[in-house]
């Protein structure tokens, strides 16, 4: 059992925060107040958890992703991060010169720990993040001649 204001006088109002409340319970959903209060450090501290527990080896990678998150995120309730403040954060990322691929990674990064949440029911419905192109074709490969013209001058 737990009590929660309806920050009302009106009785219509406390049934009817009731009814809702009683809904996200059938629905097999924790009740609003969790989702209320989970903030970007909590989704921070899912992604982190998940890594290390899945022993994940860019672990350092994503630690440098988050930190950019961070910077603009930091402090916002999880379900206050809507598809335009990503679309924000993008354009802002961009002001910096960070490149389409790291920007990526980043948003990447943000939608599996969204998705995680959602697993254990700390988020609602999580935000549409788009991805950006990235044009970072590789260019500038070796024939065979200029291999072996290469191979010769290194040790062996």
């Amino acid at each position: 059992m737990r009590r929660e204001s309806a920050k009302s006088t009106k009785r219509a109002d406390a049934v009817a925060l009731l009814k809702k409340r009683l809904a996200e319970i059938g629905a097999g959903k924790r009740p609003g107040t969790e989702i209320e209060k989970t903030t970007f450090e909590d989704l921070n501290d899912i992604i982190l958890a998940d890594y290390k527990a899945n022993r994940r080896r860019s672990i350092s990678r994503l630690k440098g992703s988050l930190k950019h998150l961070e910077d603009y995120f930091a402090f916002n309730r999880a379900m206050d991060i809507t598809s335009d403040r990503i679309t924000g954060y993008t354009a802002h990322r961009q002001d910096e010169g960070a490149a389409n691929a790291t920007i990526n990674r980043e948003l990447a990064a943000l939608k599996h720990a969204f998705r995680l949440a959602h697993g254990d029911q700390k988020v609602g419905e999580v935000a549409y993040i788009a991805m950006l192109e990235e044009d970072n074709v590789r260019t500038g490969f070796f024939d065979r001649a200029e291999l072996d013209a290469v191979l010769e001058h290194l040790p062996p």
